[in-house]
């Protein structure tokens, strides 16, 4: 815990010109690219430039990584997992331009989508080619804006970017939470546990367990409450967010409804034969984190002191 504050390294101020500088230079080549296609006779349909998500460490700081259940199994009985709104798909294909460029290529006739092939992306060097042939459009663009793309490169790396290389103690601290605590024999065998105990009041988790990459336990009848319908039955195992075969809001949602109640009463009652299950799993995690401080404790003191360095 008292690591968790340096995680994630030092503020990085110079990320935002960083990346006003990227999207200029991508907007810039994919303009060269629709100019490009357009005098070859095609349309292109241009990307646009999406910065990459920082990764964050630890965001909810010290918590269990398993669903959190009521205290007692009265509230329980009242409001279950309780209520989770359906996370609303970003995700519009009839506005994705890579989507609308596949479905302009499907339009041309065979004989076209070669040569639309051709001057997008030039010549195969796999193939043999019977003429020699000007780079296509991409190569093009790219030779465009290499010089910057290559000066960005080459530019001095930020303290937030240093620490990213130099550190790789988060993403294992990440992984020793999780799937490590749950891959620990303790915590596998209170799982097997409760997955019997489950089995016996009539689940079938695997298919929730192989979603969770083979993990068993209360991971696995969360999901299934997440799937329920309002009338008691199961929705896809996936998520589908392209148009009109999104998946409903109740299959990917907690509505609080009686179907869902009843399988939190299930876990919660499984939890409690297994006996003591939080504070089982919460002693193995923390006897982890201690082994683990313990091994990386230099390592660990050089990322808190480059932070606090780099102010």
């Amino acid at each position: 815990t008292p690591y968790l504050p340096y995680v994630n390294g030092p503020d990085d101020p110079s990320a935002a010109e960083r990346d006003a500088v990227t999207k200029a230079n991508w907007e810039a080549s994919e303009a060269f690219m629709a100019e490009c296609m357009k005098k070859a006779g095609f349309v292109y349909f241009e990307l646009p430039w999406t910065p990459e998500p920082e990764v964050q460490h630890f965001q909810q700081g010290d918590v269990l990584v398993i669903p959190v259940l009521q205290a007692t199994r009265e509230e329980t009985a009242r409001v279950g997992y309780g209520v989770l709104a359906a996370e609303e798909p970003s995700y519009d294909p009839s506005t994705d331009p890579v989507q609308q460029n596949e479905e302009y290529r499907d339009t041309l006739s065979e004989a076209a989508q070669a040569e639309y092939d051709l001057q997008r992306w030039g010549p195969d060097p796999y193939e043999a080619s019977p003429a020699p042939h000007d780079p296509g459009c991409a190569e093009q663009a790219y030779d465009q804006y290499v010089e910057r793309i290559e000066q960005q490169a080459e530019r001095e790396l930020s303290a937030k970017e240093l620490f990213d290389q130099q550190f790789t103690l988060p993403l294992d601290m990440t992984r020793l939470v999780w799937p490590g605590v749950n891959q620990d024999p303790r915590v596998a065998s209170m799982d097997s546990q409760w997955s019997a105990c489950m089995a016996d009041r009539g689940y079938d988790l695997a298919p929730a367990q192989a979603y969770l990459m083979d993990t068993s336990g209360p991971w696995a009848a969360w999901y299934m409450a997440l799937r329920t319908k309002a009338d008691g039955t199961l929705g896809d195992a996936w998520y589908n967010f392209l148009g009109e075969e999104l998946t409903p809001v109740e299959e990917r949602s907690l509505l609080g409804t009686p179907a869902e109640i009843q399988i939190a009463l299930d876990d919660f009652d499984c939890r409690q034969e297994v006996g003591a299950y939080e504070a089982t799993y919460r002693e193995v995690q923390l006897e982890l984190e201690a082994a683990f401080v313990e091994e990386h404790r230099q390592e660990l003191d050089e990322m808190v002191a480059f932070v606090e360095q780099a102010g």
